[in-house]
């Protein structure tokens, strides 16, 4: 059941009629004074503005009623043969409204009918753009009364504080973590051999939820503080950029290592250093973006690039590349993607692309994962996995 539907207390509506229709069909939106409702009104009226019969708009209240029947299913024809079905569904105060075929599916599995009319008391809920029909005596329907309670509360973002547990608007939950700017880290290839740093101009929102997944975004809607849980800023800029680091979580800005700092961080030249590692769960299946394999019986050595995407990560696999170490040396940013094929620092080569198996990566490769560190505003040393 979606946490966002919601039990408006009045709907507006408005009608298209043709000479030949028994009953209008109508067009429901949430009634409201806000900008949003008021959006919603006028194309509510637009859309009735075309019918050849000219029926006045109406405004109900919203209650649960008995009555309802379902007309027919009816065929919207689309572009590129995308059409859509829906079914036509008579209010008992005489018009018809569409809900969708999963809508449909929910009031045969959950009411009582009788040769095409709903003998249950049903009443309209919204999800998102969507009208849907709810029978009242279902655990769904209590749950919507519960979604619009906590709709209807308002928290401001001004009243969290770091290490808070809030709910949002739309139903999920997350732990206040703080502000940062967002830094994405594009490494050269051999079209391009610069590196940069691109840094968000504003400050995003950053919270996490008890997956350990994070939420960013540059604004949020609130509608109630849970409980308090302090963090300091200095440990909550460290965990922001651990969970960021995880190659398989929810959210990724891109292919290209990301970073967060409560202060912008003025960088000249970032240098990375060579971080031996012996957990394979540092390396899969979480994964870094690059990492140097030494073969244990000759020395042979491998750069893992996971941001091209013939060198991808899975949970079982790292591909990997074989070149020279000392070709890295000169500038381990702007070398460590390598080209298939081509000319690179001046010579022809082609390199060899290996397939390692994660059962025996540690026992056949000494591991090396790419990083920087920086010192944050609070004198915090946080380190970056590239």
């Amino acid at each position: 059941m979606s946490l966002s539907i919601n039990i408006p207390d009045e709907h507006y509506v408005t009608f298209t009629f043709r000479s030949d229709d028994i009953y209008p069909l109508g067009f429901l939106v949430p009634e409201g004074k806000d900008q949003a409702s008021i959006k919603k009104k006028a194309t509510a009226d637009q859309w009735a503005s075309r019918s050849k019969v000219q029926v006045p708009a109406k405004t109900f209240k919203n209650k649960p009623m008995v009555g309802f029947e379902i007309r027919k299913s009816v065929q919207h024809y689309r572009s590129r043969g995308a059409n859509k079905e829906v079914w036509r569904i008579l209010d008992p105060r005489g018009f018809e409204l569409e809900i969708t075929n999963d809508n449909m599916e929910f009031i045969i599995d959950h009411c009582i009918l009788d040769k095409g009319e709903i003998i249950s008391s049903c009443i309209w809920g919204r999800e998102g753009s969507r009208n849907m029909l709810l029978p009242v005596d279902c655990d769904e329907y209590r749950a919507a009364i519960a979604n619009t309670e906590r709709l209807s509360k308002k928290a401001s973002m001004r009243d969290v504080k770091l290490g808070d547990h809030v709910t949002f608007k739309k139903g999920t939950r997350g732990r206040f973590l703080g502000k940062y700017y967002k830094y994405v880290l594009e490494i050269g290839n051999q079209f391009d051999l610069s590196s940069t740093i691109e840094v968000s101009s504003s400050k995003y929102y950053v919270f996490v939820d008890d997956k350990q997944e994070l939420t960013i975004s540059s604004s949020v809607q609130v509608s109630e503080i849970n409980k308090s849980e302090p963090i300091s800023e200095a440990d909550a800029e460290v965990l922001v950029n651990q969970l960021i680091q995880v190659k398989n979580s929810s959210y990724r800005y891109s292919d290209a290592p990301v970073m967060m700092s409560t202060e912008k961080i003025e960088f000249n030249k970032f240098t990375p250093d060579y971080s031996p590692i012996s957990n394979l769960d540092e390396v899969m299946p979480r994964g870094y973006y690059h990492a140097i394999l030494t073969a244990k019986n000759n020395g042979l050595t491998y750069v893992v690039d996971a941001k091209s995407s013939s060198y991808s990560y899975n949970k079982d696999t790292i591909n990997a590349t074989e070149i020279k170490k000392t070709d890295l040396d000169e500038n381990i940013i702007t070398y460590v993607q390598i080209p298939q094929s081509g000319y690179y620092g001046g010579n022809r080569m082609t390199p060899k692309r290996l397939s390692i198996d994660s059962k025996t990566l540690s026992s056949m490769y000494d591991i090396e994962v790419l990083s920087f560190s920086y010192k944050t505003s609070l004198g915090t040393e946080v380190e970056i996995k590239i």
